[in-house]
């Protein structure tokens, strides 16, 4: 297990259990997001934690200083296409407590789950996707690019441009959003997957989600429906934005307050 403050990453769901219990997780994120269907999220998901290869969960500290309830949750799980042997990290969920969701917890999760990979395996994924209809996740990715710079690409582009880089990314995006869904239609222009949220759709939310950025909800309301999942893929080069990104999200993990 990887430790950072009030966040720890774990390798596996029996991992997870052995520290803090399936149903103990769950309900306590269901206690921090009381206007979110987190349950019946699960409940339509029963195989997703054991599927993980990696997680990380934020708690809270009571006021003793003994561990208190979870208030965040991040999955990965590693693919590989079989035509073309595309190697990703699928960020297969993500849940921030409602009282935190303008803060920073949010980039601690995925610094998290990011330090964890690098310190378990000896490097980061050249490419990691998110299927996500919260705009706050992208601009977290975004956030990421932008603070590191050469070497790191980001799909779709916010500006609805298509550079020379996401050109070539969108080929990677293709090949990765037939292996997640392959009975969608994907939008390769866009980044969105029709019909992408399946069983969940946009039942899981009490409204759309927000992210402090009005650009970037703009981006997402022009481009999803309730029902769509917008796929995010990020791209690290591994002599120039792999180290680069062990250092910022090192940084991330050292300076970010989890509440």
């Amino acid at each position: 297990m990887v430790h950072s403050g009030q966040v720890c990453y774990f390798p596996s769901l029996a991992a997870l259990e052995t520290a803090i219990g399936y149903d103990q997780t769950i309900a306590s994120l269901q206690a921090a997001l009381p206007n979110h269907r987190v349950q019946n999220y699960f409940q339509q998901k029963p195989t997703l934690l054991a599927e993980a290869d990696h997680l990380a969960v934020a708690w809270n500290s009571s006021a003793d200083g003994s561990d208190g309830n979870v208030v965040g949750l991040i999955t990965g799980r590693n693919y590989t296409t079989q035509n073309t042997s595309l190697a990703f990290v699928h960020i297969s969920t993500l849940h921030v407590a409602e009282a935190q969701q303008r803060g920073s917890l949010l980039k601690k999760l995925i610094a998290a789950m990011f330090v964890g990979i690098w310190q378990r395996e000896g490097n980061l994924p050249t490419w990691t996707a998110i299927k996500t209809f919260n705009p706050s996740v992208y601009n977290a990715l975004l956030r990421m690019q932008q603070m590191i710079g050469d070497g790191v690409v980001l799909y779709p582009e916010s500006t609805g441009t298509r550079s020379e880089n996401n050109m070539a990314i969108e080929y990677v995006a293709g090949q990765i959003a037939a292996l997640l869904e392959p009975n969608c239609l994907f939008d390769t222009a866009t980044g969105a997957i029709r019909g992408g949220g399946g069983s969940i759709g946009g039942s899981y939310w009490p409204a759309t989600p927000r992210s402090s950025h009005d650009e970037i909800n703009r981006f997402f309301d022009e481009r999803l429906a309730a029902t769509d999942r917008m796929l995010c893929v990020l791209g690290l080069d591994e002599k120039r934005g792999k180290p680069s990104t062990v250092k910022l999200l090192t940084r991330w993990m050292a300076s970010v307050p989890s509440k």
